[in-house]
C-alpha cells in the first residue's frame, strides 16, 4: 500500500514538473469549461496570472468561440451512440489568444476531453502553441511568392520550365514569344515542344537539356532560332539552370528574344562594311581616335601613307603613326588631335606639313581635323582626312614654270623677230658684200669675221625664238637613235669626255622636230662636259617605256622613249636643283643661261617631260620623255647642191624697208625682177597694176603679219579674188 502511495506522490510531481517544463500553454478545464488549472507557459502567454486564470471561463483567454465550442461537444457527446467517443472530443484549430494587455496572440489550439472508465467527461485538456513567428514567416513567404511570380509574369524575358519533356510553367512573355497562349504551351506534347526550335537548332537545345537534366556541366548561355506559332523566324538568347519543382529536376530558361537586335547587329555591321568601303575607295587617308588620341581605325590610304597597317596601329597614340613635320624648319607640328579637343572644331594644318613615313617616306600632305559627336554633341573622339599633294606640288611648280617660260616668251619673241629682221638685213648685205668683193681682198676678212659674229647672234636670236610663241616644232618621224648619237658626238669634239651609249636595238621613232631635238641633246651633253673638266664619261640610255594614265609626269598614258644623260661631275647643290630651268640661272662663269630653258622648252612642246636628279659630288642625270610612234622613220634623201639662177617677176611685201631692200637684191643676184611693197593694200594695188598692163607677176612674197596694216594672211585672200592661180609664199620668222 506503501508502495502504491509512492508511486502516485512521484507520478504528481513528475507531471508537476513536465507541466513547468512544457514551452506550450497548458489549460486544464472543468467539465463546465471552468479554468481548473494553467501552467506558467499559459501564465506568459496571455499575461496574466493563475491566480487570475483558475476559477475564470476559458472564454476569457480564448474568446467565446472556443468556449460554446467547448459546451456544445460537451452537450453533444452521447456515448452510447459513437464508436469513438474519445477522437470526438478532440479540436485541432489556429485560435487567437487574447492577451491581458489587449493583443491577439495566434495559436496552435487543441482541446481534448478528459473521460473516466465509462466515458464520461471530467473535463478538458487545452494546449496552445504561440505561433507568431511560423505566422509571420508563412507572411513573409507569401509576400515574397506573390513578389518573385509578380516579377516572373511582368519580366520581359521568356521565362519557362521543362520536365520530363513538358512545360511546367510559363510566363506571358514566353508566350508573346511563341506566339501562343500559356493553356495551349501546358498541353504541348514533347514533339510540339521541340518543334519551337528551328530544325538545325534542335540537337543543340534539347542535347544540352538532356545533358544538364543528367547532370553534365553544360555552357548556360547561349543564342539559338526558335519557330513561333505563325512560322516566323526568331533569334532567341538562352540562359539555362538546373532548379527543382514540385520536388523533381527540372530545367528553367530565361529566353530573351533579340531578333530586332540581331537585325540592328546585321544592319549596324553592313553599314560598317559600307563605310570600311568607302573608306577604302577614296583616295584621301582617313584616321580616327578616341578622346586620348589613340587610333581606333585606319584606312588603306593612310596605311600607305604613314607605312602603318591598321592592325598594328590600332591603339597607338596618333603621334606615333602620324609623324608630322614643318616642311622648311623640319620642327615636329602639333598633334592635331589636341587642337581639335582644344578648339572642338574642324582645324586645317598649314601647306607646308610633311609626313614621315614608317620607314622614313616622305610626302607632302594636306589634311584637316574635325571632333566626333555623340548623339548629345559631346565630344568622343577626332578624324583625320588626309592627302599626299607631293605630285600636285611638282604640277604647281611645273605650271609656275611653264608660267614664267610663257611670259618669257611673249618677251623674247617680240624681241627675236624684230632682231631676227635686223640680222636677215646684216647678213644678207654681208653675203652680197662679199659676192660684189674681189677673193684675197682684206675686206673679205673682215666681212668674214663678222659673218661670223652675226651668226652666233642668229643662234642667240633663235633659242629666244625657240621657247616663244613662235617656236612651235616642224615635226617629222625620224629614228632618234641616230639623232642622239650623231649630235652628242658632235657637241663633243675636242673635249676630254666621251660618250658610253646604252640604246635599245628596237627603239621606236619618235615624231619630233630634229633640228630643235639635236638642240635639246647639244645642250644637256655639253653641260655634262663642263660638268667635268678633267674628263670622263656620259652615259647615254635610250629605252622604250609605256606610261600608265596615274604616272608622276601628269603625261597622257602610252609608249614613250626615255633617254637619259649621266654624267660624274660635280653635281648641282640641292637648292639650286629646282631652278635649273629657269631662264638666265647659271652658276657658269660663261654661258647665256638660256640651255637648260630652251631644251626644257623644246621637250614640253614635243609634249614631253624632262626630269633632272643630282647629288653633289656624285654627278647629275638629265631624264627626257618624249611619245613614241608605232609607224616606220622616214630615211634621210640626199639632195643636189647648186647654185640655182631663175627668172621671173616677184613681188616682195615687208613693212620693214631694210628687209624689202636685201630681198630684192638678193632676188635681182640671181635673175629676177623684183618690186617692193610696204604693206597688203599697196601689193594688191601693184598686182592690180601688172595684170592690167599684161605683165603679171609670177610669185608674191609677202610678210605675214604688218603691225598696223593689212598682213599677209588677209591679203592673199584679196589677191586670190584677182587671180585664183596666184602664187604665194609667206616670209616669216615663225615656223608657224
Amino acid at each position: 500500500m506503501t508502495h502504491n502511495l509512492r508511486k502516485t506522490t512521484v507520478s504528481k510531481e513528475y507531471v508537476q514538473n513536465i507541466l513547468k517544463s512544457m514551452n506550450e500553454a497548458l489549460i486544464v478545464l472543468t467539465p463546465e469549461g471552468n479554468i481548473q488549472t494553467v501552467n506558467q507557459a499559459g501564465c506568459d502567454l496571455s499575461g496574466y496570472t493563475a491566480e487570475e486564470l483558475v476559477g475564470g471561463p476559458i472564454e476569457k483567454i480564448f474568446g467565446e468561440i472556443v468556449g460554446r465550442n467547448i459546451t456544445r461537444k460537451k452537450i453533444n457527446h452521447k456515448p452510447e451512440v459513437e464508436k469513438s467517443v474519445q477522437q470526438r472530443f478532440i479540436i485541432n484549430t489556429e485560435n487567437t489568444v487574447l492577451g491581458k494587455d489587449g493583443r491577439e496572440i495566434p495559436v496552435l489550439f487543441s482541446a481534448s476531453a478528459i473521460l473516466d472508465k465509462d466515458q464520461n467527461v471530467q473535463g478538458m485538456v487545452c494546449v496552445a502553441s504561440d505561433i507568431t513567428d511560423l505566422k509571420n514567416a508563412q507572411s513573409a513567404m507569401r509576400d515574397s511568392e506573390k513578389k518573385y511570380r509578380t516579377l516572373v509574369e511582368q519580366s520581359l524575358q521568356g521565362i519557362i520550365v521543362i520536365q520530363k519533356n513538358r512545360i511546367v510553367y510559363a510566363n506571358s512573355a514566353f508566350a508573346a514569344i511563341a506566339g501562343y497562349t500559356i493553356e495551349e504551351l501546358y498541353s504541348f506534347s514533347p514533339k510540339k515542344l521541340i518543334a519551337l526550335t528551328h530544325p538545325d537548332d534542335q540537337g543543340l537545345v534539347w542535347g544540352r537539356l538532356n545533358e544538364r537534366l543528367a547532370g553534365e556541366k553544360v555552357i548556360q548561355h547561349y543564342e539559338f532560332r526558335g519557330i513561333s506559332k505563325d512560322g516566323s523566324e526568331r533569334s532567341l538568347e538562352m540562359y539555362a539552370g538546373l532548379v527543382a519543382f514540385n520536388g523533381l529536376p527540372a530545367v528553367q530558361g530565361t529566353i530573351l528574344d533579340i531578333t530586332e537586335r540581331k537585325r540592328m547587329a546585321d544592319e549596324l555591321a553592313a553599314e560598317k562594311e559600307r563605310l570600311a568601303v568607302t573608306l577604302r575607295s577614296i583616295g584621301d587617308g582617313v584616321i580616327s581616335t578616341d578622346l586620348e588620341g589613340k587610333i581606333i581605325l585606319v584606312n588603306k590610304v593612310a596605311e600607305e601613307l604613314t607605312g602603318w597597317q591598321e592592325k598594328e596601329a590600332m591603339g597607338k597614340p596618333l603621334t606615333k603613326v602620324f609623324h608630322i613635320v614643318d616642311e622648311f624648319n623640319r620642327n615636329r607640328c602639333e598633334d592635331p588631335v589636341r587642337k581639335v579637343m582644344e578648339t572642338g572644331g574642324v582645324i586645317g594644318l598649314a601647306n607646308n606639313t610633311i609626313l614621315i613615313g614608317k620607314h622614313g617616306k616622305e610626302h607632302v600632305i594636306a589634311d584637316s581635323g574635325a571632333p566626333i559627336m555623340d548623339s548629345q554633341n559631346k565630344i568622343i573622339g577626332a578624324v583625320l582626312v588626309f592627302r599626299d599633294i607631293t605630285e600636285k606640288r611638282k604640277m604647281e611648280a611645273e605650271l609656275v614654270k611653264a608660267q614664267k617660260l610663257e611670259s618669257l616668251g611673249v618677251l623674247a619673241g617680240g624681241i627675236a623677230h624684230d632682231f631676227n629682221n635686223f640680222l636677215t638685213a646684216i647678213i644678207g648685205n654681208l653675203s652680197l658684200a662679199k659676192i660684189e668683193s674681189k677673193p684675197g681682198d682684206q675686206v673679205v676678212v673682215l666681212l668674214n669675221e663678222m659673218e661670223k659674229a652675226s651668226i652666233q647672234a642668229k643662234n642667240l636670236t633663235q633659242q629666244l625664238l625657240t621657247f616663244s610663241r613662235g617656236g612651235k616644232p616642224v615635226k617629222k618621224l625620224i629614228a632618234l637613235a641616230e639623232l642622239v648619237k650623231n649630235s652628242a658626238t658632235f657637241s663633243l669634239r675636242g673635249s676630254n669626255v666621251r660618250c658610253e651609249f646604252s640604246i635599245s636595238q628596237d627603239l621606236l621613232p619618235a615624231e619630233v622636230d630634229e633640228g630643235q631635238i639635236g638642240q635639246v641633246i647639244n645642250n644637256l651633253v655639253l653641260n655634262a662636259d663642263h660638268a667635268m673638266p678633267e674628263g670622263g664619261t656620259i652615259e647615254i640610255c635610250a629605252e622604250n617605256i609605256t606610261l600608265t594614265a596615274d604616272n608622276e609626269f601628269f603625261l597622257p598614258a602610252g609608249p614613250y622613249l626615255r633617254t637619259s644623260f649621266r654624267d660624274h661631275g660635280v653635281g648641282i647643290a640641292p637648292d639650286h636643283l629646282p631652278k635649273v630651268f629657269d631662264p638666265y640661272f647659271t652658276t657658269k662663269q660663261k654661258g647665256s643661261g638660256l640651255g637648260l630653258t630652251v631644251a626644257y622648252s623644246i621637250i614640253d612642246k614635243h609634249n614631253g617631260r624632262m626630269t633632272v636628279e643630282s647629288e653633289l659630288g656624285h654627278g647629275t642625270t638629265f631624264t627626257i620623255y618624249l611619245p613614241a610612234s608605232d609607224q616606220p622613220a622616214s630615211q634621210p634623201v640626199d639632195e643636189e647642191k647648186r647654185l640655182f639662177i631663175g627668172k621671173g617677176k616677184i613681188l616682195v611685201m615687208d613693212d620693214e624697208g631694210f628687209i624689202r631692200d636685201v630681198a630684192t637684191k638678193m632676188l635681182s643676184k640671181i635673175g629676177y625682177e623684183v618690186s617692193a611693197a610696204n604693206d597688203g593694200n599697196q601689193a594688191i594695188e601693184m598686182y592690180r597694176q601688172a595684170q592690167k598692163s599684161g605683165e603679171p607677176f609670177d610669185t608674191v612674197i609677202m610678210d605675214l603679219t604688218i603691225p598696223g596694216g593689212m598682213g599677209g594672211k588677209e591679203a592673199i585672200r584679196k589677191l586670190k579674188e584677182l587671180d585664183s592661180n596666184v602664187k604665194a609664199l609667206v616670209s616669216s620668222g615663225y615656223s608657224n
